[in-house]
Order: structure tokens, then sequence, then C-alpha cells
């Protein structure tokens, strides 16, 4: 029977039994047991797969957690190494090295990795790669604001750079050969390069439009200074000499001649009436601006002399040279008063600091050094600095002596 009229056939049979004969209730007490063993077999399948469900889940869960562990070691092992990838590169290429290093920081978490991530940012001092040159860069400067930098190569141009992401901003052609040096104006307006091709040039910072060319040298020009009022630009050339030039009228002023080589170098003194410059001849000369006269030659170098610059108060000059050493003269006289021997190779530049109290140099030694220079600086830093260097105070009787002072009556 199907399933209703078997419960109608069932109730029939528990309410009104003998109202059927034997044959009818035989028949329904029999669909009644086939319909209890259907049920019973049904449950017995629920059963099974409810279990075949719970025993793949099981399986399934365990099969994704191996996989999942098996997926965790190979990564663990890619993070390894790549961490050893990245150090063994700090050496070499610490651009890679970093790189990777990053790479790695995205992967699970290791101590390797880590730790090369730590390693690759202490090397790493590279802020942003200005690429576009066809040939060697010789020279780049910051501008005043540090927002940008100019950079001059063998290639014939000069650039214009964002300073902290690398990206271009201008491109300055005109040279017919190697530019090798630069120089922003102090506002920041302005750049002058100067070139092989015996010339300097003046052009917009912003722009890189070219607004004037400088001619007057013979031969190639290595550097180039501005003066701190702007208006007055001083070139140093192979042909010998300093030219000291108007930039706004595009004119030279003066030839500073007397040099026995290549100008090397040249600055003016902060209040813009001098201008040093330093010689392949081994020697350094203080110049005046006005009549182009060397006011003083600065000898005792035994190598050629790489850089002069004067200190902050024009009082000191402070040259660099082949011979290994530095040296730091008295401007007006020439008369030479430190000599620094620390170096075991050329020194290629020196420099004051801002007070003048101290000098930086660097070598090809692969070091640069601070000196302090106690005879620089203003007369009341000497005075504050001798009373460091003694433990009293003039006696009586040496004031008497040496003072002249009166004797009490």
């Amino acid at each position: 029977m199907r399933r209703t009229p078997l419960v109608e056939a069932e109730r029939w049979l528990m309410e009104r039994p003998s109202d059927l004969n034997p044959e009818e209730r035989d028949f329904i007490q029999t669909s009644v047991a086939l319909r209890q063993v259907s049920q019973r077999n049904r449950r017995r399948l629920m059963l099974v797969s409810v279990g075949a469900v719970v025993v793949f889940s099981v399986l399934a869960g365990w099969a994704g957690m191996q996989w999942w562990r098996a997926k965790e070691r190979r990564n663990i092992a890619l993070s390894r190494e790549l961490a050893a990838s990245a150090i063994s590169q700090l050496p070499v290429d610490p651009e890679l090295s970093l790189l990777l290093a990053r790479e790695v920081a995205n992967k699970p978490s290791t101590a390797q990795a880590e730790d090369a991530l730590r390693q690759a940012l202490i090397k790493s001092y590279m802020r942003a790669a200005m690429r576009g040159h066809t040939n060697a860069v010789w020279n780049a400067a910051f501008s005043p604001d540090g927002r940008s930098v100019v950079t001059a190569s063998t290639d014939g141009t000069a650039r214009m750079w964002e300073a902290m992401t690398g990206k271009p901003m201008a491109e300055m052609y005109g040279h017919k050969g190697a530019v090798l040096g630069t120089a922003f104006s102090p506002d920041g307006k302005w750049v002058v390069t100067v070139s092989y091709d015996k010339t300097a040039r003046v052009w917009e910072t912003a722009t890189g439009t070219p607004l004037a060319e400088l001619r007057g040298h013979t031969k190639g020009v290595n550097r180039v200074a501005f003066s701190a009022d702007e208006r007055f630009v001083v070139t140093a050339s192979r042909d010998h000499t300093a030219r000291v030039w108007e930039p706004s009228a595009a004119r030279g002023l003066v030839a500073l001649q007397g040099h026995a080589d290549d100008v090397l170098n040249a600055a003016f003194s902060p209040d813009g009436k001098l201008v040093v410059t330093a010689s392949a001849d081994m020697t350094a000369r203080v110049w005046d601006v006005s009549t182009g006269q060397t006011l003083v030659e600065l000898h005792g170098h035994n190598g050629d002399v790489r850089g002069a610059v004067f200190s902050p108060d024009d009082k000191f000059v402070v040259t660099a040279s082949l011979d290994g050493t530095a040296r730091v003269w008295e401007a007006r006289t020439g008369q030479s008063l430190v000599e620094v021997r620390e170096h075991t190779d050329f020194v290629n530049s020196a420099m004051f600091n801002p007070n003048g109290r101290f000098a930086v140099t660097a070598s090809r030694d692969k070091t640069a050094k601070i000196y302090v220079c106690d005879i620089c600086g203003a007369i009341e830093d000497k005075l504050v600095l001798a009373r460091t260097r003694v433990a009293r105070e003039l006696t009586p009787e040496e004031g008497k002596r040496y003072l002249l002072e009166p004797q009490s009556e």
C-alpha cells in the first residue's frame, strides 16, 4: 500500500478490527511491518551518509592542513633563501639587496627575513637614482632649497632632477663638449654650467632655458662658483686663468692671470670682494676682484692644489692638495698657520663649517676627516678657548711685571 491508504487502513484496523476479515488484517499488518523496515533502512542510510560526510570532511581538513603546512614550509624556505641572497648582495649591490629584502618581507616572517631587511636598510643610503645621461656624470649639486639637483655629464648635457624622486625636470643642451661643473645661484633661479668646450652657460632653473653664454677662456673650463650676492660668477680654466663674469649681462669683468698651470678651482669670499684659486702649479692665490691683482700667493704644497675656500669671516683660507695635506692660511698675508698630514693619499677637497671653527677634508684614501681649527673663528671664541687651556689667573706679581700695573702705596 502507498503511504496515505496504509495510514487509513492502519487506523481502521485499530478502531474497527471486527469489520475486517482475517486476510485484510494480515495484509494491513504485513504492510505496516514493511513500512517500519523501510523506515529503519532509510535511517541507517542517513546515518551512513552523515558519517561519510563527517569522515570526508575530516580527511579533507587534514589534507588541507598538510597542504598549507607544506606551502608554509616552502615559503619559509624561499624566505630564507631570498634573505641569504639579500645579505650576499650587500657589499656588491646595496640597491639589489634592498629590493630582495623588500620581497622577502612579503613572505612569512622569519628571523632571517627581518635581519636581511634591517641590514639592507642600514646599508642603503640612496634615496633616488637619476638616470638619463648617456655618459659619465662628472658633477652634481643641490639647489639652495634642496628640492632639486643639477648634474653635469661628459655626454655634453646638464640635467635637472627632483631631489627626492629622481624624476627629470629639465635637460640643458648646447655645450659642444663634456660638461665638467655646475653651480646654482644662491636664490636657486639660475644654474651655470662649464664645459670642455671653453664656455660657461647660464640657464633658467625652472625650465632649462638658456639665458647667456660666457666666452673668453681659451681651454676647457673646470669649475664655476657664484658670489654670495648672486651678481657674479668665477670660472676656473685649463688655460691657467680664472675669470669673473657678470652673468646677467653676459659679460666678462676681469681675468685673473698668474698661475703657471691649470686652475682647478675658484671661490669667492663671503663678502664677494676676493677670489681664491687653486692650481696644478702647486699654489693657491688670493685675488682682488675689483682689480684682478694677486694679493697673496700661498706657497707650501708639493702637489696640485685641488681646492681652496675662504672661512666664513674671510680671514682664512683652507686648501687641499695632491701632496696628501690640507693647510689653513691667513688670507691677507699668505702665512701658513696649520698643516694637516692625517691622510694617506690625495686630499681632494677641504671646507670650513658655518662658524669657521672646524674644517672637513675628503681624500682618495677613502676617508673624510674633521678637524678643529682653534686659531680660526672670532676673537671672542679664541678668548673662550684660551680660558679653557689654563688652570689659573695671573698672579699679582705677574700682573705688575708684565701688565705694568702700578704698585699700591
